[in-house]
């Protein structure tokens, strides 16, 4: 049984994502949408736990449309930390006057 605690923590903690990535949450996605292009993109390494964790944290319905910037290296908790609670990247758009 300790060796299972150990062995869920370790995959809690382990950081995934091997560069900066950037990840998109489009409007009406489902969390289950979400958390399997999470797995797809290498961002979280056991989507169950991810689920779990999301479920204690009551987070499921807590994810936002927009397009977010996962750090190098980082594990479930900041990954999730991110999605729920962090800001969606801004992009800037400059028209030229006479240009519309």
């Amino acid at each position: 049984l300790l060796l299972s605690g150990v062995h869920i923590y370790y995959l809690m903690t382990k950081g995934v994502p091997k560069q900066n990535t950037f990840f998109q949450i489009k409007t009406g996605d489902t969390f289950s949408q979400i958390n399997y292009r999470l797995y797809q993109a290498e961002l979280i390494s056991n989507p169950r736990l991810f689920h779990y964790y999301s479920k204690f944290q009551n987070s499921l319905t807590k994810f936002k449309a927009g397009t977010y910037e996962i750090p190098q290296g980082a594990n479930l908790f900041e990954v999730h930390e991110a999605l729920v609670a962090g800001l969606p990247v801004l992009l800037s758009i400059t028209i030229p006057e006479g240009k519309n």
